[in-house]
């Protein structure tokens, strides 16, 4: 036949459910640490300098590598943006004026 158990058994197995109906939404609700972007190798701005008339400075290097992580870090960023009806966003072009325009 059916056992009897105590109060305090029934307790137990009580906070055993609910702990095991819980603990599947708390370690979905945890977010994995957010990752570094990557960080900007000599090689990526030997490529950029190769294309470049003369050897730069190092200031300007310095600018540049930082120019290069805030475009990275932009594009990221961009990545995770969604439009919501898989359209392209909207930009305006405006051709230069003929004077500036090289031959």
């Amino acid at each position: 036949m059916s056992q009897k158990i105590s109060r305090r058994q029934f307790a137990v197995r009580g906070a055993v459910g609910i702990a095991a109906v819980a603990a599947p939404g708390l370690l979905l609700a945890q977010t994995p640490p957010k990752e570094p972007p990557p960080p900007v190798s000599d090689a990526e701005l030997q490529a950029i300098e190769k294309q470049l008339a003369k050897p730069l400075t190092e200031e300007a290097r310095k600018l540049l590598k930082t120019a290069v992580e805030e475009s990275k870090k932009s594009s990221i960023k961009r990545k995770k943006t969604r439009i919501t009806d898989s359209t392209e966003p909207c930009f305006l072009f405006i051709p230069p004026p003929r004077e500036q325009v090289r031959p």
